[in-house]
């Protein structure tokens, strides 16, 4: 199979997955604009003109819920294309969230606790606030007049932990492999539903960095731990990371001296050897018998080797030290070189990988 096929393949499967995300959002979004029609029509009829407050907040939730869902869709694709990372303190951040919950859930009984810091956190705002909004949305399927949600904000050390605890879920609460589902059936008493799980939210939030625990205290409390590392942990560790590699380069980069006349030259081959690893370093005639220099490969351009008046007898012995001698010379310039396989001529004009080819 060439990579032309590969691609392809690559290529049907995307479509196929994109095909089927597209079929389930129509689909849900079909059957949400249908339960708010149903409300609407036979609100009088159930309710006559009293319709209770309660009726009317849920109504409005769903239609708010329609509406955020239609606003953010057509930014899904970029989204999904490229995660935008942002700083930001998350105190603030879990408020707003909680604010959103609040009016677009209905959700009561929510009991906040927030240490309150200058310290921030850099991840994916939007994903973070959907995953939370998706879980909270999850959750609601099994929370009564009596059910609370306790939320609380702490920073140990490098991390930030955010704990949510659902106190007094309903007897329907499925075990915790099923509530990690994308989606999965339940017994509400009476009838077996379909529900949207927590496995797309939770991915997306280990996608960008969050360590999830989930665990199921008691049959009626779930508590969720989220760790999110602290900014000035992530800028140490990109700091240790910068030096550990600059460590890694200096040590195994190999350095390659150049005794070049042509300025021009000498900048093309400086700039191309640093791209391909090497360690290039300016050189002298002075140089070339020192014993720091045994092992080290050198280039030559033949208007050194005529200032210096370098014969055939004096590059052969250098280059019984020197791991590559090579000599770059115009087409009308013929240098007098020995008979040594260390030594090699390239002529201009000609391409400087194959230098580097022949330095490797």
């Amino acid at each position: 199979m060439n990579q032309r096929d590969i691609e392809n393949l690559i290529n049907q499967n995307i479509k196929r997955l994109k095909d089927e995300y597209e079929l389930l959002n129509i689909t849900m979004l079909n059957a949400l604009h249908r339960n708010i029609d149903i409300m609407i029509e036979n609100s009088e009829k159930w309710f006559g003109k009293d319709i209770p407050q309660e009726f009317r907040d849920v109504l409005s939730s769903l239609m708010t819920l329609t509406y955020l869902y239609c606003q953010e869709k057509a930014e899904l694709a970029s989204v999904a294309a490229e995660i935008h990372y942002e700083e930001f303190k998350p105190d603030i951040f879990i408020n707003s969230v909680i604010t959103d919950m609040e009016a677009v859930l209905g959700l009561k009984n929510v009991i906040i606790d927030l240490e309150l810091s200058d310290t921030t956190i850099r991840t994916s705002k939007k994903i973070l606030r959907d995953s939370l909004l998706n879980i909270f949305l999850s959750m609601t399927h099994f929370m009564a007049s009596d059910s609370s949600i306790r939320i609380s904000l702490t920073e140990e050390h490098t991390t930030i932990h955010l704990k949510i605890l659902f106190e007094g879920l309903g007897d329907n609460l499925p075990e915790i492999n099923k509530l990690s589902r994308v989606f999965y059936s339940y017994f509400d008493g009476s009838d077996y539903r379909i529900n949207i799980g927590l496995s797309v939210a939770l991915e997306n939030l280990r996608n960008i960095g969050v360590i999830v625990k989930i665990a199921r205290k008691a049959h009626d409390f779930i508590e969720m731990d989220f760790s999110i590392p602290t900014t000035r942990f992530l800028e140490a560790v990109h700091h240790f990371q910068k030096q550990e590699e600059h460590k890694r380069t200096s040590s195994r980069r190999e350095t390659v001296l150049l005794c070049i006349d042509d300025v021009i030259l000498e900048m093309v081959l400086t700039e191309s050897l640093n791209d391909a690893g090497f360690l290039p370093a300016r050189s002298s005639l002075s140089a070339l018998c020192s014993a720091e220099l045994w092992g080290k490969s050198i280039i030559m351009d033949y208007a050194f080797l005529q200032k210096n008046l370098l014969t055939a007898d004096e590059l052969s012995r250098y280059s019984t030290h020197m791991k590559k001698l090579i000599i770059v010379h115009d087409k009308d310039e013929s240098p007098d070189l020995p008979p040594n396989e260390n030594i090699l001529a390239f002529q201009k004009p000609f391409e400087i990988d194959t230098i580097v080819s022949a330095l490797t």
